[in-house]
Formats: C-alpha cells, sequence, structure tokens
C-alpha cells in the first residue's frame, strides 16, 4: 500500500504540473507571436495580417480547449487525491493497528528509550514541522516529495528538525 501511495503521488505531482503547463502555454504562445510580429513589422508588412490571423485562431484555440483540457486534469487530480486519502486513512488504520501490537510487545524499558513510532529499532531524533511528530531520521525522511505528510496525523511536511534529549 506504501508504494501503492507513492506511486499515486507522483502521478498527482505529474498532474499538477501539466495542469500549470497548460495554463502557460497561452501565455507563451501571445508573447512569441509578439516577437514574430515584430520581426515581421520591420520587413514585410503583409505577414503582419496574416499573424493577427493565426494569433486570433490560437486565441480562439485556447480559448475554447484550455478550460476543456484544465477541466479534464482537474477532476482526474480529485479523483486521485480522494484514492490517496483513502490510501492514507488505510494505512493510518494499520499502523495503530501496529502500534497496538508493538506496545503490548515492546519491554517497559524500551519504552522510556523514545524509540521510533515507525520502525521500532531506533531511537526518535528528529522532529517535522509543524505537527511537532517526532520519528528517527530515517523513518522521517523515507518520503521526500514535495508533498510529503506526516506519517502519525498526514500533515503536510514543512521541515525536519534534528532534536536532542538531554538528561
Amino acid at each position: 500500500m506504501n508504494d501503492e501511495f507513492k506511486q499515486k503521488q507522483k502521478i498527482l505531482e505529474e498532474y499538477n504540473t501539466n495542469l500549470q503547463t497548460i495554463q502557460e502555454s497561452h501565455y507563451k504562445i501571445t508573447k512569441e507571436i509578439d516577437s514574430l510580429k515584430k520581426v515581421y513589422m520591420s520587413t514585410v508588412v503583409d505577414k503582419v495580417d496574416s499573424l493577427n490571423s493565426v494569433e486570433q485562431i490560437l486565441k480562439d484555440y485556447f480559448k475554447e480547449t484550455n478550460p476543456f483540457v484544465s477541466d479534464l486534469i482537474r477532476n482526474k487530480i480529485a479523483t486521485l487525491e480522494g484514492e490517496i486519502d483513502n490510501i492514507s486513512n488505510k494505512l493510518n488504520a494499520l499502523r495503530g493497528l501496529i502500534v497496538t501490537g508493538v506496545n503490548q510487545i515492546v519491554k517497559p524499558e524500551d519504552k522510556e528509550k523514545k524509540m521510533c513510532p515507525v520502525c521500532f529499532d531506533n531511537e526518535v531524533n528528529t522532529a517535522l514541522v509543524p505537527c511537532g511528530h517526532t520519528y528517527c531520521k530515517g523513518c522521517s525522511e523515507a518520503d521526500r516529495s514535495r508533498y510529503a505528510k506526516c506519517p502519525q496525523c498526514r500533515t503536510q511536511i514543512n521541515a525536519r528538525i534534528k532534536i536532542f534529549f538531554s538528561i
């Protein structure tokens, strides 16, 4: 499930990039046509009219297709976000079950060591910002994507801070 979650996050990032590209394409083409007009104005005046015609056709095309394509991608993004949330809920339930089982197995003296709640192998040494949940360095950096979320509360991670415990 974790691999499926990561794969869907990657696809979501691609969809967001595609949506941004589509939204910016109209402006890029308009800018290029303006550059061409400047070049043709200095050389051949009657070609400017044909450029104006091409520009109008492209503007009309983008007015019709951009909203349609953008809506399609937004729908895919919404569906994918729903699937990601569903997987997140399943993973959280599974983690809760694992924590309950581990709490019954782990010795009381090991509980005092502030063990990582994900791997139960290493001591806690990293805090996630903004939620403040703590993990070992390896588990806190398991997902370094732009959309990384806290394994416990699913809050988006802004930063990771090394923490120290003094006796």
